[in-house]
């Protein structure tokens, strides 16, 4: 697995951070299990700050995308 930062940017009391994780899928992840598929699929995280303290993070993984590559959907339960 391999985490990706393309960008960065911060305001005074903000950051935001856009990345990619890309690897092979070798392990079960969600139920599913191991296809072998080289995947790639998007992060963005919104972090606010007090002083030099992350206080909140939001974070958001595309596992839509994920799963697509995938070609299925994890069990339901």
């Amino acid at each position: 697995m391999r985490i990706t930062v393309h960008d960065m940017l911060q305001e005074p009391g903000r950051i935001a951070v856009r990345a990619e994780i890309t690897g092979t899928h070798r392990g079960e992840i969600f139920g599913i299990a191991p296809t072998g598929k080289h995947v790639s699929f998007r992060l963005h995280e919104f972090h606010t700050l007090d002083g030099e303290r992350i206080t909140t993070t939001w974070h958001m993984e595309d596992w839509f995308g994920l799963f697509l590559q995938l070609g299925q959907f994890p069990p339901q339960a």
